[in-house]
């Protein structure tokens, strides 16, 4: 899964697993125009974190919409 995946993208998601080791992230915000691969990014990341042993992440995702 992590081969689709550009060298920003990757960096984002070394920096979310480097950080959980302390079980505290700063916020991070991820901006990109339309199809960058910001959902896929982050849902990696989130996996990546819950799937850690002895892991007790709490994750939040937010977006917002014109709609």
């Amino acid at each position: 899964m992590t081969s689709k995946l550009n060298d920003v993208q990757m960096k984002i998601i070394d920096y979310v697993l480097q950080q959980g080791h302390d079980n505290y992230l700063p916020p991070l915000a991820v901006f990109g125009a339309f199809g960058t691969g910001k959902t896929e990014t982050l849902a990696l990341a989130a996996l990546c974190l819950t799937s850690q042993p002895k892991t007790t992440a709490k994750i939040l995702i937010a977006t917002h919409t014109n709609r």
